[in-house]
């Protein structure tokens, strides 16, 4: 509980690590501590007085299929479980005032801006939901199928990310803001279904805005689109666009 760093490989080529009990109440790392030993690690506890999770701690933990987060967590660092492609469930203690997972939803939310941080393939998103939180999904290889309901209005950086196994995709009417490589490697998504009314004209952020022109509305100020689906673009074979649709952005399609 008292340790408050670890340093860089600090159990590096441990190779009968498989279970690890972190206790540590509000230690950093620097570095990766477990560096090679982490894709064998099979189980990854938290104690009950832990406050913070340092970011990175079990990034590319691929074994590891359930999290807990205790009631006293109050921080959870970037990509703190990103790539741990095999997580089944996720469980929030409910006396947590910062975190949650309500509705059994097997996902961790960021209670005050009802963001979904971290997704798994067994995740139902609750129709709560405004965000989804960069790299939320990110390879999730289990995950086959995702309803992302209406309340959605932010899909940021890589959310689906390497979601090898996600077949079908629904955009709702209701989203301002698609971040980069939010598809990126998502290499059995075939469909998709545009129901977006319109993306946002200034919160969009990627690389080499410019303008594409006025149209019935608002100017539109827009991203490289073309862009959002490159990665995927020879592999989709129907792409749907739905009645709620006021405006299609240039480029949506480019190379399908």
């Amino acid at each position: 509980e008292t340790i408050t760093s670890i340093e860089k490989n600090a159990f590096n080529d441990c190779s009968s690590v498989k279970n690890i009990q972190w206790n540590a109440i509000t230690c950093q790392i620097d570095g990766d501590p477990f560096a090679s030993s982490r894709s064998q690690v099979t189980s990854f506890s938290f104690g009950d007085k832990v406050q913070n999770i340092p970011e990175h701690l079990c990034y590319g933990m691929n074994q590891i299929t359930s999290i807990y987060i205790p009631a006293g967590v109050t921080n959870i660092g970037k990509h703190a479980f990103n790539l741990c492609t095999n997580i089944k469930s996720i469980v929030v203690d409910s006396l947590n005032t910062v975190y949650d997972s309500r509705h059994n939803c097997n996902a961790i939310i960021l209670t005050s801006d009802n963001q979904l941080y971290l997704g798994c393939q067994s995740t139902n998103i609750p129709n709560s939901i405004r965000t989804i939180g960069t790299g939320a999904f990110q390879g999730c290889v289990g995950l086959k199928s995702i309803t992302i309901p209406d309340s959605v209005t932010n899909i940021q950086n890589s959310a689906f990310t390497g979601c090898t196994s996600l077949s079908t995709i629904t955009i709702p009417k209701n989203v301002e803001h698609i971040g980069e490589n939010t598809f990126d490697g998502c290499s059995a998504l075939t469909n998709i279904k545009w129901n977006v009314k319109q993306l946002c004209d200034t919160c969009n952020d990627w690389s080499d805005s410019y303008w594409y022109g006025g149209w019935d509305g608002p100017e539109y100020y827009g991203y490289e689109i073309r862009t959002l689906f490159s990665d995927i673009s020879k592999q989709i074979t129907s792409f749907t666009f739905g009645d709620s649709v006021i405006y299609i952005p240039a480029g949506l399609c480019y190379g399908m």
